[in-house]
Parts: C-alpha cells; sequence; structure tokens
C-alpha cells in the first residue's frame, strides 16, 4: 500500500507540474482506525475522482467505492461527510443487517465516539483582537504565536492587519486593468533601473530586516493614502 500511495503522490506531483487540476477524495479506513497499533495517518485512503483504483496501467481494479453500498461493504468512512453522519449510518446498518454483523455496527458506533466526534466538538483556539488594539500590540501576539506550528512571514502579519481594517492589500499592489497602482508603478520604474524589479527576491531578506520593513509598513499613516 505504501509503494501505491507514493505512485500515488508521484502521479498528483506530475499533473501539479503540468497545472492540470486533481481531484481526489479521501476516506478513513474505519478498521484501521479502531486499531489501536496503527498510526492513525494510515488509515487515510486517497482514492481518484470516480474512487476507483487500479493497477497494470488500469486493467485491474484494486479498490471500488464508487458507490455507497461499497463504501459500506468496505467500511471505508467518507471524510466529506465527517460532519453529517447520520444518512450514511443508516446506510450502512442497512447494508450490515441482522444479529451475525451486529458486531460490525457496534464498530461503526465506536469510530463515531472515537474518531468522527472529535472533528465536530473539535475546540479551534482564536485569539480576538478589537479594532482598539495598537499595531505594537499585534506584532507581540503575532510573534508569540509564531513560535509553533507553520512559521508565518512578515507579509501575512501585514495582509491581517489591513484585512482587519477592509483594506486589500493585493488590490492596492496589483490593482486592475484600468488603474496603474504600485506593483505597475514599480515595474516601469524598474526597466530604467540596474537592478530590474524581477530580480528582487524578498526570500533572501534576513529576519531582521523583514522585522523593520514590516514595522515600517505599520508606522505607514492612513491605509487608503498609502502613495
Amino acid at each position: 500500500m505504501k509503494r501505491e500511495g507514493r505512485a500515488s503522490a508521484t502521479t498528483d506531483k506530475a499533473l501539479w507540474l503540468q497545472k492540470k487540476k486533481v481531484c481526489r477524495w479521501f476516506y478513513i479506513d474505519i478498521r484501521k482506525a479502531l486499531d489501536g497499533r496503527i498510526d492513525r495517518e494510515d488509515a487515510i485512503v486517497r482514492v481518484p475522482e470516480d474512487k476507483i483504483e487500479r493497477t497494470d496501467f488500469g486493467r485491474e481494479v484494486t479498490r471500488d467505492l464508487s458507490t455507497p453500498a461499497k463504501e459500506y461493504a468496505a467500511l471505508m468512512y467518507p471524510v466529506s461527510q465527517v460532519f453529517d453522519w447520520d444518512k450514511w449510518q443508516d446506510g450502512l446498518d442497512k447494508h450490515w443487517a441482522g444479529d451475525e454483523h451486529k458486531a460490525v455496527r457496534e464498530d461503526f458506533r465506536t469510530f463515531k465516539r472515537n474518531i468522527l466526534e472529535n472533528f465536530k466538538y473539535y475546540h479551534v483556539p482564536v485569539i480576538a483582537l478589537d479594532r482598539s488594539t495598537s499595531k505594537e500590540a499585534v506584532c507581540v501576539v503575532f510573534e508569540k504565536v509564531n513560535t509553533g506550528g507553520k512559521a508565518l512571514d512578515a507579509s501575512e502579519l501585514v495582509t491581517a492587519i489591513y484585512a482587519a481594517s477592509g483594506h486589500e492589500l493585493r488590490k492596492d499592489w496589483y490593482g486592475d486593468d484600468n488603474t496603474k497602482v504600485r506593483h505597475r508603478r514599480l515595474a516601469d520604474a524598474s526597466r530604467h533601473s540596474r537592478y530590474p524589479f524581477e530580480h528582487l527576491c524578498v526570500s533572501r531578506v534576513s529576519q531582521p530586516t523583514r522585522r523593520i520593513f514590516t514595522f515600517a509598513l505599520l508606522q505607514t499613516a492612513g491605509m487608503s493614502g498609502i502613495p
């Protein structure tokens, strides 16, 4: 299965490089999710858009989840329904009806309690800052929160601060066909410079320099009055 997973990921990457849209469905393998010896990440299964996995250049079907009945039979729960399991559970109960399949129905109820309800009742931590909060205080909160998880960069901080006041930095930078805004003015000016705008690389700027640049932007007077 791991080989197949790597092959599928390689195929997706190849499609991405070709700028082709890739549609995938994700499922949770109920049996694996309930098995304490298996990492729950390994219980997540990805299948193609038609929900049919094939090998041998498409000649052999290795997994078919193209109908709800086949999902019930394989005990593969669709991630798209993690917040609305009632209808799927009704179908599973009918598919696995009878006393001889009572254990399967109980397994799903355990899966619902231990897995699905974690999605439904998960609490997302939120830090609420009103408009009266100073930009310096926002920067302090940003820096403290940014010590764990995915690191955010200076541009994301600036975007968040100005978006809260209704100012769209992207629109201010790129504008539209009728308005020559910052990006186009800078691009025009760079044509006459020794260092064209296209050659600038923000990612090479050191972190202290980025921080100074961020604070300089934050000190700009008037959001709508930026030159």
